[in-house]
């Protein structure tokens, strides 16, 4: 009985290299596709929102924001996150220290063209006592699309 000959042999080997190496990237494609379903593209090119205008009152602890909705995309849930260099302070969309005007929840969105002012009152975070007058980037999160957000390092200190 003899075995098959080393060059079959080798061209076996190939083709099933080859064969496992399409199947593979088949299926990677494929991974991919979904975990970047249309709706994540739909909802980054639907969303734009600016932060027009910052002010931070040293006294009262107040960071006040005015957000307007540039887009089609209706939104609600904002967070803000403020980095000062060194620190950052990260404060969820739920915070009882959030306040909108006027309010906006996900039953009541921020509709294209319409603005909110948000107020982060800071009394509340120890150890962030100075963040808000050191602060060089404040960045505005939402829950109608977490993918996008909207900065500013324009930030008028009032005391």
């Amino acid at each position: 009985m003899k075995g098959i000959s080393p060059i079959i042999a080798t061209v076996l080997l190939i083709v099933v290299a080859i064969s496992v190496g399409v199947l593979a990237t088949t299926w990677i494609r494929n991974w991919v596709m979904e975990q970047t379903s249309q709706e994540l593209s739909s909802c980054v090119l639907d969303t734009e929102y600016q932060v027009d205008s910052t002010e931070y009152n040293a006294t009262s602890k107040l960071l006040k924001l005015k957000v307007t909705n540039k887009n089609s995309r209706n939104l609600w849930g904002f967070g803000v996150m403020i980095d000062n260099g060194s620190t950052v302070l990260d404060v969820a969309y739920n915070s009882s220290n959030i306040t909108l005007s006027p309010s906006i929840t996900s039953t009541s969105k921020l509709d294209r063209e319409r603005a909110t002012y948000l107020t982060l009152n800071l009394t509340d975070y120890t150890g962030y006592s100075t963040i808000g007058s050191t602060a060089s980037t404040v960045k505005i999160t939402n829950q109608g699309c977490t993918s996008v957000t909207a900065k500013t390092t324009t930030i008028t200190q009032k005391t």
